[in-house]
C-alpha cells in the first residue's frame, strides 16, 4: 500500500481478508512474519505512529483477554512497550 501525501485512504474488503491485521502491522501494533514496511518514511512504525489516526472497529475489551493483557495492549496502542 502506498498512500500519497495529503490523501485519505480507506481499506475495504470482506471479513477475514486481513485489513485489520495489515493496519496493525503498519502501525507497529503487531510484527509481520516477513517483508518490510515503512510508515511516514520510518522503518520503525512506532517512530511515526503518533501522527496517524487509527480507530479500530472493536469497542471495549476483548472478552477472552486477561485484564493484565488488555492493559498492556491498550498501552501498546499508545506507544508503550508491549509487556505482559
Amino acid at each position: 500500500i502506498a498512500v500519497p501525501t495529503g490523501t485519505i485512504y480507506g481499506v475495504l474488503g470482506p471479513n477475514g481478508a486481513g485489513k485489520t491485521t495489515t493496519l496493525r502491522m503498519l502501525l507497529g501494533i503487531i510484527e509481520p512474519d516477513g517483508g518490510t514496511r515503512t510508515l511516514l518514511g520510518h522503518d520503525r512504525p512506532r517512530d511515526a505512529s503518533d501522527r496517524v489516526g487509527y480507530l479500530p472497529e472493536e469497542r471495549g475489551l476483548y472478552p477472552a483477554m486477561r485484564a493484565k493483557d488488555a492493559i498492556a495492549f491498550m498501552g501498546a496502542l499508545r506507544g508503550l512497550d508491549l509487556k505482559t
